[in-house]
């Protein structure tokens, strides 16, 4: 035979809704709180990876790459956001 589970129960021989309420808020409350650290070290993680990513980048490009590149967002930021090329 099967053994069921021990229900709580008031004094009055109702069950205590209340009780399994709370706990099932608790839970809740662990469940959100692992969730949103999971999603935060994924953010954290995909920011380190993008950023050693454009460092790499940057740092493997010729020079004058770099510097036609700060000199094209330098006349398109005096234009008015308009290209003058």
């Amino acid at each position: 035979m099967t053994q069921l589970p021990e229900v709580r129960r008031r004094r009055d021989g109702s069950i205590d809704f209340d009780y399994y309420r709370a706990q099932a808020m608790a839970a809740r409350g662990e469940a959100l709180r692992d969730a949103f650290k999971l999603k935060a070290s994924f953010g954290f993680a995909m920011i380190t990876l993008t950023l050693i990513t454009c460092v790499t980048i940057v740092a493997s490009s010729p020079t004058h790459w770099a510097s036609r590149l700060i000199a094209f967002s330098m006349s398109t930021v005096s234009a008015g956001g308009r290209s003058v090329h």
